[in-house]
């Protein structure tokens, strides 16, 4: 399954180039590069004992027998990594070493059997050069700038676009501000984000970064704890006053449930066990990981609704109202209508909107209503992406005294801090609600 060829994929690329600790893989290039080799070389051997096989109507029992130990012992060393994979254990390319003259060999006849003859001296020659070439680009390329120690400046040249936050832990660090590569990634990348660090004093501990990224409802759908540039700059090293920029790459989970606002969370401790320091902000303490900045996560791929109610709705051509679902068509005196509505952006919003719907009796009074901002402030507007759809559910609770008829359903935007509504675009001058229907209240339940 996906579990299985995951697991030989990783072990192959760790038997051609995977450095450090197993963390330092090298790029996409060299990993298709050696790739198209053992493929070509693969397809050589089979070409090779296929024209033995086609010039004798045989193989030659001699022959076949040099090759038959080698063979037999390189399969059974392939056998057992594939076997162990099945079995859901990491399978580390260094297993497939016991058989590494013999694969090495072996890839060298199938290049070799591709070659005519006249250009084999020529076409050994490159391609001895190209590995040694390529053994040689390896540190320079790949190693050397993952122990690379990360970026210092001084004050005076901490550039300007950076987002201030002017937090201390402790009375030894101090988080001057952050940059973001991107404003919105999608479940299953990495967030990458770069941390401006001033040491205050001289410090004699090695402090851990500790980064977490949470999504809706505050569950945990990221988390990174990292020495400073993963160890090649530990805080005892740092000089007072110098500012360390670093950078983290936090991974998303794939199965987190977007889209959601990212909250990026900041804490510092010593060690395992240990406390973090305590925050402090302006002179006002803090959580012990506050909340430094929220980014926007959305799905893998684009994502498009049907709704049950189709609409089209624009509201003061900023976001679309595309439709909505109702459940149950009917609700009784103590019951509850969700209304869940399908929104699009038209453009990108800068203020979180409230989305407020109201239930109306025939002299246009409110006797049921509910007022929240989108996926219960998971994902305020001001982080949606221009096309983007959203589902957006809501409970309507239906008041227990609340007499049965047939009562008006509204809904609209509106900012929580002026109570400005957005306008619905060519609808009457001032119309700031649009129309859901009409809603029955039954003594007798809900009903579908």
């Amino acid at each position: 399954g996906v579990g299985l060829a995951f697991a030989l994929q990783q072990a192959f690329r760790s038997y051609w180039g995977l450095f450090g600790w197993g963390n330092v893989p090298a790029g996409e290039l060299f990993y298709a590069g050696v790739g198209i080799i053992s493929i070509v070389g693969a397809g050589g051997v089979l070409l090779l004992l296929a024209g033995e096989y086609w010039r004798r109507g045989r193989f030659e029992h001699r022959r076949f027998m040099r090759f038959l130990l080698p063979g037999v012992w390189t399969l059974l060393v392939v056998g057992i990594s594939v076997w162990r994979a099945c079995l859901g254990a990491q399978v580390e390319g260094r297993t497939l070493f016991f058989a590494i003259s013999i694969i090495s060999l072996t890839l060298v006849l199938g290049l070799w059997a591709w070659i005519p003859r006249r250009y084999g001296r020529a076409a050994a020659l490159v391609l001895c050069a190209g590995v040694f070439g390529l053994a040689l680009a390896v540190p320079s390329r790949y190693i050397t700038p993952a122990y690379a120690r990360p970026e210092t400046l001084s004050l005076g040249k901490v550039p300007s676009d950076i987002r201030p936050l002017d937090i201390a832990y402790g009375d030894e660090l101090f988080l001057l501000g952050y940059s973001l590569e991107r404003e919105r990634v999608v479940a299953g990348e990495g967030l990458l984000i770069k941390l401006y660090w001033v040491a205050r004093k001289r410090m004699f501990q090695d402090y851990t970064i500790s980064l977490h990224l949470l999504g809706r409802q505050g569950e945990q759908i990221g988390a990174l704890d990292t020495f400073p540039s993963g160890g090649n700059y530990p805080t005892r090293l740092w000089l007072p006053g110098e500012v360390v920029c670093d950078e983290y790459i936090i991974p998303i989970a794939q199965d987190a449930r977007v889209p959601t606002a990212g909250a990026i969370r900041v804490g510092v401790y010593a060690g395992a066990g240990n406390a973090r320091l305590p925050a402090f902000a302006h002179g006002e303490q803090l959580d012990r990981s506050p909340e430094i900045a929220r980014v926007s996560i959305g799905p893998p791929a684009i994502v498009s609704y049907r709704p049950e109610h189709p609409l089209r709705i624009s509201l003061d051509h900023r976001v679309t109202l595309i439709g909505y679902d109702l459940y149950p068509a009917q609700a009784s005196p103590g019951g509850e209508w969700e209304i869940t509505l399908y929104w699009q952006a038209q453009s990108r919003m800068a203020e979180g909107y409230t989305v407020f719907i109201h239930l109306l009796n025939d002299e246009g009074k409110i006797v049921a209503q509910v007022d929240e901002q989108p996926l219960g402030a998971d994902y305020p507007t001001d982080l949606w992406q221009a096309g983007e759809q959203v589902q957006d559910a809501h409970r309507l609770p239906v008041p227990g005294d609340l007499p049965p008829g047939e009562y008006t359903l509204e809904g609209g935007l509106y900012l929580l801090e002026t109570g400005e509504r957005l306008p619905i675009v060519e609808a009457e001058e001032g119309q700031t609600a649009f129309s859901l229907g009409v809603l029955t209240v039954s003594p007798d339940g809900a009903a579908r």
